[in-house]
């Protein structure tokens, strides 16, 4: 009786074993349409994300540089945020964007950067960053967190249809008079 007990657990683990396997060859059941997120990879590891050259921690007066002379001559009012430089609209021509807008902080770094492509300018999601570092896929949007070498953590958020964006979104994550060192040193500890 002991031996028939211990054959019966061998063919019990045998069977097992071979499930096992049988389920580690089997592919993933997911819904249609629904890409699945591809594994996290580090801030750091990410290639910065620019808009027409353009991140988060440039000084102001570099988009403006840029970007002035791209402008669209359109005759407006600067309301007292764009007069600050806090945030600044630009109505451009000649570029894949048809407007770019860029809001700034007290020490004239940039915080917030949006851009809205031209209807025939639209890109795919992979052509704006490595998917497989985003930290979220879906057909409409792609997402990723970043860091800037020497600067702030930032989003980088692709908005669109059919995995095509029409906008591109960049904002800081570092919170107001936070240091990046600290940051770092923080993630660090959490590993």
């Amino acid at each position: 009786m002991k031996r028939n007990i211990l054959a019966l657990l061998a063919v019990a683990v045998l069977l097992l074993a071979g499930l096992g396997v049988w389920f580690a060859r089997t592919p993933a059941i997911s819904s249609p349409g629904h890409t699945p997120p591809p594994p996290p990879v580090a801030a750091a590891e990410a290639p910065p994300a620019e808009i027409l050259g353009l991140t988060i921690g440039d000084p102001v007066d570099e988009a403006r540089q840029r970007l002035d002379p791209l402008r669209e001559p359109v005759v407006y009012t600067p309301d007292a945020k764009e007069t600050s430089g806090r945030r600044i609209y630009w109505k451009l021509r000649e570029t894949e964007f048809d407007w770019i807008m860029v809001w700034g902080n007290a020490e004239g770094k940039i915080t917030r950067l949006r851009g809205y492509f031209r209807p025939d300018q639209t890109k795919p999601f992979h052509e704006i960053g490595d998917l497989r570092t985003a930290a979220s896929v879906t057909s409409q949007m792609a997402k990723w967190n970043l860091r800037r070498t020497g600067g702030p953590y930032y989003r980088l958020i692709a908005q669109g249809t059919e995995h095509q964006a029409q906008t591109v979104y960049m904002f800081s994550l570092e919170q107001p008079g936070e240091q990046p060192q600290r940051r770092a040193q923080e993630s660090e500890e959490e590993d």
